[in-house]
């Protein structure tokens, strides 16, 4: 069983989510032999929490992970834990600080490795030649790790412009050299206040939109890397004779907000709920041959991944081990209808080192915007959202310090915009309970949380290394 789970993952980028992609032609390909889930929604838009759901089966008011990073409760029932009672060898490639101090839960430490999985890793070489002469033997093989997370690597866009000589045209090489020095040196303050920072750094129109113009380019450019990793860890499973045997399921923690006009923050993913964030990519290919390939059209959540994967394996989580999330497998093996699930998000909250640097006058430009929509550390500023069917809904804080309830419609075609909710409207109604009674739950697992935090200077060195912090 794989779980492939890198970070940063926009699915309207993968050719399984957006047809006109050329650049991803491994998702494509596995795609064809799997299950398409194409309303799933993540939790939150920072790692360490979206992480924590996909391992727990479980949300912040069950898994206590509001910021990160951290360390989970040794209460929770992990993914590894569940596939080793099965008689699974669990193998954890822990590439990400954000998403996994303790996420295998102490099951085989030897095998926590701290880098993503490669396809030639000798020890994964190992695993799959063990899986090739035993075939009594199990193992899970989990991963977590960043190719696609800002700031974007600038250094695989030649290449990827000669593979895709239509992306970005225009974009000259001195262009490139010099918005990419300018975006390396000032992107968080151009994720988290862009207005002031354009302003700040004198930057002309023709400036903003070549700027636009080079960072979609990484973006893809990177992904196309990240395709091609993929690729190569299917390639060497299929390479053993193992391709019918294998469960492989392709998921991300959360999704990314290029540069759109009417949103807070630009190409980021943490303090906002969007669609493009929490909207991210699972797509499961499984040896039953009763799993058909396909589109699946309910939504689902990030709770969801590890009770489908367990019952995709054939066995059903301890029901008292607070898995909050659905077993989709009856579904996908045509035994059931898909549930009509509700899928909840919130935004995260601020940890200290990042407080401590809105307030420092030397970082303080940086973060503007943040500063007026989450002045503090305290939990009543996280925003909630609910997905149900094509309707995203929110409850959100404005720049006035009034909270609002939005809606915005998700059907393919529609415009997306965000509109107020009406009380008066007995659907508007029903959702703006839902967000209340929603938040209300994460306020108070928040209050009662005793959540083991890694300690400062760690996490002060993990923030400064995925670039959340200068």
């Amino acid at each position: 069983m794989l779980l492939y789970a890198p970070c940063t993952v926009a699915k309207n980028h993968l050719a399984p989510y957006e047809a006109s992609v050329a650049y991803t032609p491994q998702l494509a390909a596995f795609a064809r032999d799997a299950v398409v889930f194409r309303r799933h929604q993540t939790e939150a838009g920072q790692s360490g929490i979206a992480y924590a759901s996909i391992f727990s089966g479980a949300q912040a008011d069950r898994h206590g992970a509001f910021r990160h990073p951290l360390e989970l409760s040794d209460e929770l029932y992990l993914l590894a834990e569940a596939f080793a009672d099965q008689g699974y060898e669990t193998f954890f490639w822990n590439g990400h600080e954000m998403g996994g101090p303790n996420y295998d839960q102490g099951v085989a430490p030897a095998n926590h490795f701290e880098q993503g999985l490669a396809a030639g890793d000798p020890r994964f070489a190992a695993i799959l030649d063990e899986l090739s002469a035993d075939p009594s033997y199990k193992a899970l093989v989990t991963t977590n790790f960043f190719v696609t997370h800002s700031p974007y690597r600038m250094g695989v866009i030649p290449s990827f412009r000669k593979r895709h000589p239509g992306e970005a045209d225009g974009l000259r090489p001195d262009t490139l050299r010099r918005l990419g020095r300018l975006y390396h040196d000032n992107h968080i303050a151009l994720a988290f206040d862009y207005p002031a920072t354009v302003e700040r750094l004198g930057l002309s129109m023709d400036d903003r939109s070549q700027l636009v113009g080079l960072l979609e380019l990484a973006y893809k450019a990177n992904v196309e890397a990240l395709d091609q990793q993929f690729g190569a860890v299917l390639g060497a499973i299929d390479a053993r004779g193992l391709r019918d045997e294998a469960l492989v399921a392709f998921t991300a923690d959360h999704g990314e907000l290029l540069r759109q006009e009417d949103e807070l923050f630009q190409w980021s993913h943490a303090m906002q709920i969007t669609p493009e964030v929490l909207g991210v990519p699972l797509l499961v290919r499984s040896p039953d041959p009763r799993v058909r390939p396909g589109p699946y059209e309910a939504v689902t959540r990030s709770i969801d991944v590890l009770p489908t994967l367990a019952g995709l394996a054939g066995f059903a989580l301890p029901e008292d081990r607070g898995i909050q999330g659905k077993d989709l497998s009856p579904a996908l093996r045509g035994e059931s209808e898909a549930p009509e699930l509700v899928a909840a998000s919130h935004t995260t909250l601020l940890v200290r080192s990042v407080y401590e640097r809105m307030h420092d006058p030397r970082h303080a430009h940086n973060w503007g915007l943040v500063q007026r929509y989450f002045p503090d550390e305290a939990a009543e500023h996280m925003w909630v959202a609910l997905r149900e069917g094509d309707r995203l809904t929110r409850w959100r804080k404005r720049a006035d310090g009034e909270w609002s309830f939005e809606g915005m419609d998700l059907s393919p075609g529609s415009r997306r915009f965000w509109e107020p909710l009406d009380p008066a409207d007995p659907q508007h109604a029903e959702s703006i309970e839902g967000l209340r009674e929603y938040k209300g739950r994460l306020l108070a697992a928040h209050a009662r949380a005793a959540e083991s935090l890694l300690p400062a200077t760690d996490e002060l060195e993990a923030l400064q290394g995925l670039g959340y912090i200068e």
